[in-house]
Order: structure tokens, then sequence, then C-alpha cells
């Protein structure tokens, strides 16, 4: 896959999904499948996207940078252009597509969702950009609403979802388990002295964190396949007076050093809220029992 960070030219003509694709959801999983098929009729699968949601005033993303360009090469995406959102954002309507679309990326064809706005203050919706494309000889097709159990999938709907704790909806709206990745890095070792060796992931800065609490987790150690049943906690450790979110998993029946590894981890069932307990005896307990749900489940 080749990746652009900036608006330049190709030559090869390209069919285009449209959007932020932020977590790459059951909805833009359509777009994209769309962009796909054009492969036969010789068109280069590309997407233009952008490198921050400023314009959706999110800061944390389902995706990091780097993991949502991964997915998108893993589906057959070939050329991305996902730029600065400052780049475009003064862009009118008329002037995105013509100077992006056609001039620049060379498109034939461009596919976006229902809601897709673009153009300054993203006052142009789909009509526009229909009829601007028809102008210019691109062939619009408009994906329609995505619908799960009856509600619209979209990454504002996935990001409501993790913030409650509902992780299992999040993950078949993702088409995929909802996952961390860092590398293990080293923490107090509380944990360790009470009996209960956990690993610090230390996740993306951008990387949006679902609920605090206890989790059911599938760890998978620097790219292996075989995962690893795990109790983790997303939060602030109250208990022990934190002050920043952590990232904590405590790998049952498998003990070893993962310093400095690279670990992928599966959120797969939502225990409970995250508490602060009177004492460490307390906190001790409760994680046992914990443990002992998730090896159950």
């Amino acid at each position: 896959m080749i990746h652009f960070d900036k608006v330049v030219p190709t030559t090869v003509p390209t069919a285009v999904a449209l959007g932020c694709f932020d977590g790459i959801h059951l909805a833009h999983r359509k777009v994209i499948d769309e962009v796909l098929k054009c492969r036969e009729e010789g068109l280069t699968p590309a997407m233009f996207t952008f490198a921050d949601y400023a314009n959706k005033g999110v800061s944390k993303r389902i995706y990091t940078q780097e993991e949502k360009l991964h997915e998108l090469e893993a589906l057959g995406i070939e050329l991305v252009y996902c730029v600065p959102f400052p780049e475009v954002c003064l862009m009118s309507a008329s002037v995105f597509v013509t100077d992006v679309l056609k001039n620049n990326m060379n498109a034939k064809k461009v596919f976006c969702g229902f809601n897709y706005k673009f153009g300054r203050g993203g006052n142009a919706d789909v009509a526009t950009l229909k009829y601007l494309c028809e102008k210019e000889g691109i062939e619009v097709t408009v994906i329609d609403e995505v619908t799960l159990d009856g509600v619209t999938v979209s990454s504002s709907e996935v990001r409501r979802l993790l913030d409650e704790g509902d992780i299992k909806t999040a993950s078949k709206m993702l088409q995929k388990p909802f996952a961390l990745f860092g590398e293990v890095v080293h923490g107090n070792a509380l944990g360790r002295k009470m009996g209960i060796p956990t690993i610090n992931v230390g996740t993306d800065a951008t990387k949006l964190l679902p609920k605090f609490g206890v989790y059911g987790a599938n760890v998978y150690i620097d790219g292996s396949d075989q995962p690893l049943r795990a109790a983790l906690n997303i939060g602030m450790r109250p208990t022990l007076g934190g002050v920043d979110p952590t990232v904590e998993a405590f790998i049952i029946d498998e003990a070893g050093d993962f310093y400095g590894k690279h670990v992928k981890v599966e959120l797969t069932d939502y225990i409970r809220e995250e508490k602060k307990f009177a004492t460490l005896q307390d906190l001790q307990y409760a994680i046992e029992s914990d443990i002992e749900i998730i090896r159950n489940l």
C-alpha cells in the first residue's frame, strides 16, 4: 500500500473511498467493499481520509493512525491519502472535487456513506458531491445507512458503546474484537507483591480507552497467534491513588517475563466497574474473584 500524507498527483485511475474511517466499522467496510470491486474495471482501490479528526471534535481514536493504515492495507486498499485536516479544511466543495479528486487522485469513481459531508465548514453533502462530480465525469455511489439490531452503525455509536463498556456490541460493529496495542513497560510491581503479577501495557496516547473497569481479554505476545487468557484492568487504580489511566493485564495460567515485548490485547467481556477498596487485601480478594469469573467464561 502507498500512503501519502499530503495531496500529490497520481497517474493511475482510481476508485476512491471518502470519509474519516475511524474504527473501520461495518458501514465503513460496505464502502470499502464497493471500492475493491472496481479492480475488475482496472481502477486502483484508493481512499481519501484524514490523519486527525479535529473536524469531528474527537481527540481520541478508536483506531490509532498506525492501526488504521494497517487495517486498510489488510483489506486491500492500495493507495491512501491520509492528510492533516487543516490542509483541506478551507477548500470549497468544488475545489476539493476538481483539484483533489480529479486532478490529483485521478478518480473515476467515488464512494461514500449517506451522511458524508465535505467542503469548507462541512457544508456540502452527497447531493452536492454528485452534482460536482458529474460535471467532472466522476461517478458517485452513496452507500445507504447500515444498521445492527436496529441501531445505525457509526463511529460515534462505537465510541458510545465503548464508553458504556458494551464491548461485545462495539466489537460486532467493528467486525472484530476491540483491541489495545502497546509495549510491556515497568509498573510499581504491586501486583507481583500480591501474588498477582500483571503486565503494564503502554498504549498510544491517541487511543480511545473504553469504560474504566475490569475486562476479560485475550493477550497476544509479539505477534503470536496463540491467545493467552487474561484479566484486564483499565483505569485510574483509585485504591492506589493513581493519577493517570493505566492498562494492566494478569495473564491467567501463564508466567514469564514480558518486559519490552509488544502485545495485542483483545477485550472480550466486561466484568465490573473500577472501584476503590478500603484495603489492599480487599483489592486482592476482588482481583482473585475477577480472575475466577474470567477463567470460567
